[in-house]
């Protein structure tokens, strides 16, 4: 169990430290490479000042992540329990509303410090590109070191792993010869991606509202934006499946009538506003906080200048924030379809059988010992997403290239 989360829990620290390093000049590592310091003086003077107070949150992201995640503990079943395993068996096997309802508290409790120092922050917008230079940032290239050579290898460990894994799910199905690909299974794939699609068609319209109401407000409005959308982006997803699951498991009264259930077999629309619901949370968040990236992106003297020549804001948001922000939102869009696909937390407290999703699916079939055909559903779903991250990455990197070598 612990080696499946630090593997699943390894992109957290990465994706920190690179955004982290953005604020870095590279100049300033060659000048001290120049002067004679060594790459450990290097390290401890240019590179680790910049990582302190984000390593420091990606800690607290992490052991939140460990805590709240229920998809380890219950396809692994491990001896020791953990809140999130126990919080999902409370809330689908044995009713135990109140201590579920008591976990999701407790889970919320490790994001408050995150929470709080965010806020006292200047920039609470980790996605903000602080290079202050007329050109694009020069490449940051690491000084050569045994701790830099370690953690290479390390990686290298790590990706040979994930794809041994990959592969041995690949070989499984093959053997099956396609027995195992049953029409169910099928349904299930196609429910939840038009879930996932339909959220994400639903989050990027208000996402980018969001958005473009910070940039048009105030700095302090536009920060107080940022840290809410920040704020939900960090709620731990089994405290918001418990927190729908009880708040909306039976009917709920209000001022123009009784609102029917959203949750349950006999809810409104079969629990789809539910289930849209739990995965619009985390992707509104995610598309606010990669439109306001491209925002920044924008050169203030050239927006100064577009909008002295009488360039009105129509304009202006099609030939200099949608350059900059189309890319950013297109990966995004393709990285919250991914995870809705594969999340485990919070759809499996709100999923019903009359819209059944992978993560529910996949915990059905191991509580079946069903054990080659929860190899095949994982091959069939790492492909499908696998291949569209492929191409939509691609495609980002290839518009953006595109842009930034005529400038």
């Amino acid at each position: 169990m612990t080696s499946a989360m630090v593997v699943a829990h390894l992109p957290i620290p990465y994706l920190t430290i690179r955004m982290a390093w953005r604020v870095v000049d590279p100049r300033l590592v060659e000048m001290g490479r120049v002067n004679g310091a060594r790459a450990a003086t290097v390290v401890r003077l240019v590179l680790l000042p910049p990582l302190r107070r984000p390593l420091a949150i990606a800690a607290a992201l992490l052991f939140v992540s460990a805590l709240s995640d229920p998809s380890i503990p219950a396809v692994l079943r491990g001896r020791v329990p953990t809140l999130a395993h126990t919080a999902y068996i409370e809330v689908i096997a044995w009713g135990g509303e109140g201590t579920a309802a008591l976990i999701a508290v407790l889970l919320t409790l490790p994001v408050l410090p995150v929470l709080l120092a965010l806020w006292r922050g200047r920039d609470p917008n980790a996605l903000a590109d602080h290079w202050q230079g007329l050109s694009p940032s020069p490449r940051l290239v690491l000084p050569r070191s045994v701790l830099v050579q370690a953690c290479r290898a390390l990686s290298v460990l790590v990706l040979a792993i994930v794809l041994t894994l990959a592969l041995a799910a690949l070989i499984t199905m093959f053997r099956a010869r396609g027995s195992l690909l049953t029409p169910m299974m099928m349904d299930v794939i196609g429910s939840t991606v038009r879930y996932a699609v339909a959220a994400l068609l639903l989050s990027v319209p208000v996402g980018l509202m969001t958005a473009w109401a910070s940039g048009r407000g105030s700095k302090r409005l536009a920060r107080s934006v940022d840290l809410l959308q920040t704020s939900l982006l960090l709620m731990p997803g089994t405290t918001l499946g418990i927190a729908i699951f009880l708040a909306y498991g039976l009917g709920t009264r209000t001022p123009l009538g009784e609102l029917p259930a959203l949750v349950g077999g006999a809810s409104l629309a079969s629990g789809s506003v539910a289930i849209v619901a739990v995965f619009m949370a985390p992707a509104v968040p995610m598309v606010h906080l990669a439109a306001r990236a491209g925002q920044r992106q924008v050169p203030v003297p050239v927006l100064e200048t577009a909008r002295v020549l009488g360039a009105g804001r129509r304009r202006v948001a099609v030939g200099l924030f949608l350059p900059q922000t189309g890319a950013l939102v297109a990966a995004t869009g393709a990285a919250v379809v991914a995870r809705n696909i594969v999340s485990v937390a919070p759809v499996v407290f709100v999923s019903t059988p009359d819209a059944p999703m992978v993560a529910s699916f996949a915990l059905d079939l191991l509580d079946r010992a069903a054990l080659e055909q929860t190899f095949a559903l994982a091959a069939v779903v790492a492909l499908l997403v696998g291949g569209a991250s492929a191409l939509v990455a691609g495609a980002s990197a290839t518009v953006l290239g595109a842009r930034r070598r005529p400038a």
